[in-house]
């Protein structure tokens, strides 16, 4: 009986993989995610939803 075998060159590669492209698709999940639901709640008139420019209402200048 086998219980241990050497780390493949295959095996660091699946794994790198995994653990390098599962957080980036996560994010972008996760991103789209908040953009669809803001989207949604000011489409629907929620409170507290409301369109934020970057210019200030009062003279046009931007803020930063």
């Amino acid at each position: 009986m086998i219980l241990y075998s050497p780390p493949t060159i295959w095996g660091l590669l699946r794994g790198s993989a995994i653990n390098l492209l599962l957080p980036i698709i996560n994010g972008l999940m996760l991103g789209f995610g908040e953009l669809f639901a803001h989207e949604a709640a000011f489409r629907l008139g929620w409170t507290g939803t409301k369109v934020n420019n970057a210019l200030d209402p009062g003279t046009g200048n931007a803020y930063w």
